[in-house]
């Protein structure tokens, strides 16, 4: 039997759900009202009708002091929220003896506050036989008694409070969907992502590209174990028709250090609960075997001659495909998006307390909000200055050429490789034939606006044709010949920097400002954040309601909690300072 207590500062009033020995208590106090037999059953034998008894806590104990039906429809015609899940509110009685008590009150808090979370309630009607379902002139309607349900003040006595989301792409279009899929179900009409691009992701935005990899070999089990959580959602309707398994190879250098990477990625792989059935993870012990996992005819580098281990579970996303097909589903279920870029915050002091209560864009616009969450990638140190050296901004080089009809043939099923001693990394070309490589380094910084650094793309004024330096070209091209020596003096159509938010330990931030309670941030990719797009919106609500498992909340916190953890994918290299002038290098 479930007890459920009402939320009320004094719970005196609660409810249990009626069973097969409670009709008769339904029975006697439908008769005690006025109200008959018949309808009770009728709908008692209805799977959509829910009857409960209310229960009062007295000095005496527990008493039986009314009913109440909650009745469940996917959508009502007869009202203005057509396609909107409807629940009526039907045979709400208070015995006689308890009226004027302030129990009526009480249960139709509690009745409206379960149809919403308990049963997913978009529209609330109130129902009694005096004008439900009556015939007149031979038409049957709806006497529509709804609450004012679509009010703020309304969704805030049920608990619920609005949302604004600055950016919509990985963790910002992420977090929406989770929030209108789970606990604002049929009131996604409280958030609202806003972002520089009317469809995110924006056209400079790390997640507007062809690309990312999706793989689960981290040598930390945290990660490791999420990252297979999120392969898993990779594969399902939703999802698959962005993502590519392809497996990824990875080769490391000789050096003992380097090859403790492979131990480690191994070990985390063989976790319990890791495995993913008919898919392998193992090593390739000679020139041949990693030959093996490429077509015919594509000739390979020196990579081969390494350590390599391949990892058949994994593959690539389609990222800005991926990104968009989220916010899209978060659209169709009335979550709100307006463009324009967030340029400071709106605080109230009120109560002596400093908080954020809103965004102002560069525009002029102002948007109030309960509580904001901050989801800006690169672009969030602009607001949040004092973040500037923990969400450091750091451009990524990438590159991408053109395939032939000839060479995507040979190419078009080859996995994705990595070099973890330098951080190249090469794609599988896709459908038109562009094949894009990049290296995840520690990249390049570009101080300006009085931060540490701020992205510079070709959406910066004088840069419309920005280019990646020299080195970064040379470097790039060093990395094509160890893998496809072929395509190494190949030209380029397109080269920029794909700018990461990036903490010195490599981990996210997903939590609440240490200064400003109604702000959350949900930010730091690091490079690593896409292939969690399945399930990064239920890990950002998880930090929003507090419930994250102790080992993520302390490595996520606002103040990193543990101490010694460093980014090992890229101590091989160091930061570099962009040129203040535009870069001379050619593609």
């Amino acid at each position: 039997m479930t007890i459920v207590q009402s939320s009320s500062a004094r719970p005196t009033l609660t409810y249990r759900i009626a069973q097969e020995e409670d009709y008769p208590i339904l029975v006697q106090l439908r008769i005690e009202c006025g109200w008959g037999v018949p309808k009770l059953q009728h709908r008692w034998k209805d799977p959509n009708s829910i009857f409960c008894v209310l229960e009062a806590v007295t000095s005496e104990g527990k008493e039986d002091v009314g009913m109440a039906c909650w009745l469940l429809e996917d959508e009502d015609p007869d009202i203005a929220s057509r396609s909107r899940r409807c629940v009526h509110l039907a045979s709400l009685f208070v015995r006689h003896k308890f009226q004027g008590s302030g129990f009526g009150t009480q249960a139709m808090k509690l009745l409206e506050r379960e149809a919403v979370h308990k049963y997913g309630a978009e529209w609330i009607t109130l129902d009694t036989t005096a004008y439900y379902c009556n015939q007149i002139a031979g038409q049957e309607f709806i006497e529509d008694m709804s609450r004012p349900g679509k009010s703020i003040g309304w969704y805030k006595s049920q608990g619920f409070v609005e949302f604004k989301i600055i950016g919509g792409g990985v963790f910002g279009g992420a977090t929406a969907l989770s929030l209108a899929l789970g606990s604002y179900k049929g009131h996604a009409d409280l958030i609202t992502i806003l972002d520089r691009s009317a469809e995110p992701p924006a056209a400079d935005a790390a997640s507007y590209d062809y690309n990312k990899i999706v793989r689960q070999e981290y040598s930390d089990p945290i990660y490791a174990r999420l990252a297979h959580d999120a392969m898993v959602q990779w594969r399902t309707p939703e999802y698959k028709k962005n993502y590519y398994e392809t497996g990824v190879i990875v080769s490391v250098g000789k050096t003992a250090k380097q090859s403790d990477y492979i131990s480690k990625a191994l070990a985390a792989n063989a976790m319990a609960g890791m495995d993913t059935p008919g898919l392998e993870a193992y090593v390739l012990k000679t020139e041949e075997d990693v030959a093996a996992k490429y077509p015919k005819g594509v000739p390979l580098g020196d990579f081969a001659q390494q350590h390599v281990y391949i990892n058949e579970a994994g593959g690539w996303a389609h990222s800005r495909g991926a990104v968009v097909d989220v916010n899209l589903r978060s659209r169709e279920l009335g979550v709100g998006f307006e463009q324009g870029e967030a340029e400071e915050f709106v605080y109230d002091a009120a109560g002596g307390t400093k908080d954020v209560k809103g965004v102002r864009t560069k525009e002029g616009k102002i948007y109030h909000s309960d509580l904001v969450i901050l989801a800006a990638g690169s672009w969030s140190t602009k607001l949040v200055p004092e973040l500037g050296e923990e969400l450091l901004p750091t451009g990524q080089v990438v590159g991408t050429i053109q395939l032939s009809q000839e060479e995507l043939s040979r190419y078009n099923d080859v996995p994705v490789t990595r070099l973890i001693d330098n951080g190249f990394y090469i794609f599988p070309p896709n459908e038109d034939g562009i094949m894009k490589f990049a290296i995840h380094q520690k990249g390049y910084v570009n101080p300006t606006q009085g931060l540490p650094s701020f992205p510079r793309t070709t959406l910066t004024p004088g840069y419309a044709h920005q280019q990646i330096p020299p080195e970064a070209k040379e470097e790039l091209k060093a990395g094509l010949k160890r893998v496809y020596p072929e395509l190494a003096d190949r030209e380029w159509i397109t080269s920029r920097l794909c700018w990461y938010s990036d903490r010195p330990s490599g981990d996210w931030l997903i939590d609440y400002h240490e200064k400003y309670p109604s702000l959350f941030i949900a930010s730091g990719c690091c490079g690593h954040a896409l292939k969690f797009l399945p399930i990064m919106g239920d890990l950002v609500v998880k930090g929003l309601e507090g419930t994250l498992p102790l080992e993520q909340k302390d490595i996520w916190a606002y103040s990193h909690r543990v101490k010694g953890r460093t980014d090992a994918s890229r101590t091989f290299s160091k930061i570099r300072m962009l040129d203040p002038a535009v870069e001379i290098a050619r593609l």
